[in-house]
């Protein structure tokens, strides 16, 4: 003979209460995992796109803590020359947040700028290792490369070969290559980190 529920339940009241407690634990318990997991997702997501882009959290870290103290400065001369703000990201992976950083063609300071670029766009070449003078040249020099190109990354490759050669040449190198698709990478999956 089959019992009705609602039958059983009134004959005896303390399995309701069983019942519904075993329903509400299990509930939570699936609930918790589901939390737990959706984190776990989250995580691997965020190392991911880090990891994707070629830069460990610690190195992306360094970056950000080099620049704390300037990184305002940059997000705001950026804002002020309607640049997009994410380009704060070409300026730590050129020099790895260094002011003090050189290259072997030249470049200087956090921008990685030449000294022709650099006074071209309004600061002395002897000044390319201040923050401020470098953002200010570099930012300029990036608004003019938006002009002329239309996507993040071709503006990074012709920053970092310089747009008439660019053009001239037609492609990127493998050093402007390798910049623009971290940079890109970067400004499309990591949002800077203010460590002022």
């Amino acid at each position: 003979m089959k019992m009705n529920w609602e039958r059983a339940m009134k004959m005896n009241p303390e399995l309701i209460k069983k019942t519904k407690c075993e329903k509400f634990k299990r509930g939570l318990v699936m609930w918790n995992c589901a939390v737990f997991v959706c984190l776990i997702v989250l995580l691997l997501y965020a190392g991911h796109a880090h990891a994707e882009c070629g830069l460990s959290d610690e190195r992306i870290a360094a970056y950000t803590e080099r620049m704390a103290g300037v990184s305002e400065m940059i997000l705001t001369t950026l804002r002020d020359h309607n640049v997009d703000e994410r380009f704060i990201w070409l300026a730590a992976v050129e020099s790895g947040g260094r002011f003090d950083a050189e290259s072997d063609a030249g470049a200087v300071g956090l921008w990685q700028l030449t000294g022709a670029t650099s006074t071209h766009y309004g600061c002395p070449a002897n000044k390319r290792k201040e923050p401020k003078c470098s953002t200010l040249a570099a930012v300029r020099y990036i608004r003019k490369l938006s002009l002329r190109f239309s996507s993040n990354w071709d503006i990074i490759v012709a920053y970092n070969m310089g747009g008439s050669n660019y053009r001239r040449l037609g492609k990127p190198t493998n050093e402007a290559r390798n910049l623009a698709n971290i940079v890109t990478c970067l400004m499309e999956n990591v949002e800077w980190i203010k460590r002022e």
